[in-house]
C-alpha cells in the first residue's frame, strides 16, 4: 500500500478531503480532524491504493455532526485482496513449466528448462479476491507440465477451494496428483535364427551307352 485516502461530505456542502502515506501491507492506523463543519448528516468515505494504482480497500459510513462537539467517525476498512503464494516442491526433473489458476484464469505462470537446477519454486499473485468472513471462496489449482513421453504434457495437478478473508493468512497444502501418461517397461528379448544354408546338388545322370 502507498497511500490513503478520505474525504467527508454533505448535501450542500464542498467535499473535504485529505490523504496520508502508507507503507508495507500491515494494519495501520490514520486520524484526521475536520473543523467548523455544518451540524447536519455528513458521509465519510476512505480508501487505499497500492503502488499499481489499485484500490485494495474501500468503505464509508455516514455520522451526524453536533453543535458545540467533536463527534467520533471511525472507519475500519477490511482488504479486498489477499496476496497469493504458491509454492512448488520439489520440482522433478521431467517438469518444465507450472501454473497457477484461480477460478479458471491463470494468475501466475514460469517456463523452465528440464532438469532444473533448483528444488522450489514460488508464484505469486497480488489479488486474491478477499472479504470479511465468512470470506470469498476461492478455486486454486496448480498445475506442472513437463517433457514425458510427449513434450508438453500436463503431468501433475491438484485444487483446493479455499475462503479467503481480509487479513487472515491462511496456510493451506494442495497435493498434486500424476495425472501425465501411464506408462511402464518392457524387457524384449529378439531370437535372431541362424542363417541356413540352401544346398543344390545337381546329379549328372550317366551318358546312355549308344553311338552317337
Amino acid at each position: 500500500m502507498t497511500k490513503a485516502y478520505l474525504e467527508i461530505s454533505a448535501t450542500g456542502e464542498a467535499t473535504l478531503s485529505d490523504s496520508f502515506s502508507l507503507s508495507g501491507i500491515g494494519q495501520q492506523t490514520v486520524g484526521r480532524i475536520f473543523s467548523d463543519i455544518k451540524v447536519k448528516t455528513w458521509r465519510a468515505k476512505a480508501w487505499t491504493k497500492d503502488q499499481n494504482g489499485t484500490v485494495i480497500h474501500l468503505d464509508s459510513i455516514t455520522f451526524a455532526v453536533v453543535e458545540n462537539d467533536t463527534v467520533d467517525a471511525s472507519l475500519s476498512l477490511s482488504a479486498r485482496y489477499s496476496m497469493l503464494e504458491a509454492k512448488f516442491f520439489p520440482i522433478s526433473d521431467s517438469a518444465t513449466s507450472a501454473k497457477v489458476i484461480v477460478n479458471g484464469v491463470v494468475v501466475a505462470d514460469s517456463v523452465f528448462g528440464k532438469n532444473a537446477t533448483f528444488d522450489t519454486l514460488r508464484l505469486f499473485f497480488d489479488y486474491l479476491p478477499a472479504s470479511p468472513p465468512p470470506g470469498t471462496p476461492a478455486t486454486i489449482r496448480l498445475d506442472v507440465r513437463g517433457n514425458w513421453v510427449d513434450p508438453d504434457t500436463l503431468l501433475w495437478t491438484g485444487q483446493e477451494v479455499i475462503n479467503v478473508i481480509s487479513g487472515v493468512d491462511v496456510n493451506d497444502a494442495i497435493n498434486l496428483a500424476w495425472v501425465g501418461p501411464q506408462v511402464g517397461g518392457v524387457d524384449m528379448t529378439v531370437i535372431i535364427g541362424r542363417v541356413a544354408t540352401v544346398v543344390v546338388n545337381g546329379v549328372v545322370q550317366p551318358r546312355p551307352n549308344t553311338a552317337p
